[in-house]
């Protein structure tokens, strides 16, 4: 598939093209940028697609190699790398980010898209993919895509939210939701916000946009209108009955202080002290917004700019949210996007376990 400086795609149709229909593309259009899909890119007839990690920042590129090894087939992008790894069959499922495992990347593979040097950025027409020290017949020399460690990084990050994520036994769970449970992801969401509704019918009225939000990330869609209400009667009911109590801030209790700890500690000890205190920052700041059922930006780069912490660096900053991610006490909302009056950066959210400890328990039906 091969895209015109215009814009305009150009159908390279369902099978492989041959170097004279190449060739004659090139010269009807030689400014027209070139994207190829891995799962039809063969190194031989018969062999196996690739595997593409994107890695959008140099921190990323580093624990990418980290984690999956180094592989020849490099492209330098606007931000980072494509890693390409021969195919080994994996089967990713609808697994395509890294991201909630900690690792600013995505995966590529199967009927993705991916750009191909010597393209030029379709926003930033200046910069031009490149290989790294490399060509295109790398494809022949990649080293095979360690299917192993990526299990090994999921099941290391939320064993009891993604097992089976990758093609075994079980089904796949949307990493927003406690246990996997859409009812228990409701009634955390719900607790959390329920100290700031004026009514039970508010209460109810955000149950179902919650509820509409679930159904669009989780493969089983929404639970019905009667499970809604019985959960939102319920938190509502332990509200009024003093089960559920007011409370903000990080959890001041040694019980929840502990917890925290070690949940940190338990993935990167060394990481576990910048989050802790980049955590404390964000509950300041943005924790009434969270319980109101909003957002906020999260920009390594600007806090770090900004001095937001004294003397941290923005590998800092980015080492700290990363592990907050696995930890699973922050949640990223959407992506950073581009738009034609700058760049718009990810959103995110406090957890319910942060914004009220008490999610754990209350209001349960």
């Amino acid at each position: 598939m091969a895209r015109s400086r215009s814009g305009r795609a150009i159908e390279t149709g369902a099978i492989r093209p041959g170097a004279e229909t190449v060739a004659r593309w090139a010269e009807k259009d030689p400014d027209a940028d070139i994207f190829y899909v891995p799962g039809l890119s063969h190194a031989k007839s018969g062999g196996s697609g690739i595997v593409v990690v994107d890695a959008d920042d140099e921190f990323a590129c580093e624990r990418v190699v980290e984690t999956f090894g180094d592989t020849p087939g490099k492209v330098r992008t606007r931000r980072g790398r494509h890693f390409q790894y021969r195919d080994t069959g994996l089967d990713f499922r609808k697994l395509c980010s890294l991201k909630a495992f900690g690792i600013n990347a995505d995966v590529k593979h199967g009927n993705s898209i991916v750009v191909a040097p010597w393209s030029r950025h379709q926003k930033d027409r200046s910069f031009i993919y490149a290989w790294v020290n490399c060509d295109e017949t790398v494809i022949r020399e990649l080293r095979p895509f360690n299917g192993a460690a990526l299990q090994r990084l999921i099941d290391k990050s939320r064993p009891e939210q993604v097992a089976g994520l990758l093609g075994q036994a079980g089904t796949q769970m949307s990493p927003a939701l406690r246990d996997g449970s859409r009812k228990l992801g409701l009634n955390d969401r719900l607790v959390a916000i329920v100290w700031s509704c004026s009514s039970d019918s508010e209460l109810l009225e955000q149950a179902f946009k919650i509820n509409n939000e679930i159904g669009r990330s989780d493969p089983r869609g929404p639970r019905t209108a009667d499970q809604v209400m019985a959960v939102a009667r319920a938190v509502w009911r332990d509200r009024e009955t003093g089960k559920i109590e007011k409370w903000s801030g990080v959890p001041s209790s040694d019980k929840h202080r502990r917890i925290l700890a070690e949940r940190l500690s338990l993935l990167d000890p060394k990481a576990a002290p910048l989050a802790y205190m980049l955590l404390e920052r964000l509950v300041d700041e943005h924790g009434a917004r969270c319980r109101c059922g909003g957002t906020f930006a999260l920009s390594v780069r600007a806090m770090a700019e900004a001095q937001v912490i004294p003397g941290w660096s923005w590998r800092q900053y980015s080492r700290a949210r990363n592990l907050l991610l696995i930890a699973g006490l922050i949640d990223r909302v959407s992506k950073f996007i581009d738009t034609a009056d700058g760049r718009v950066a990810a959103q995110y959210r406090l957890s319910a376990f942060i914004l009220y400890p008490g999610a754990r328990g209350g209001g349960q039906v």
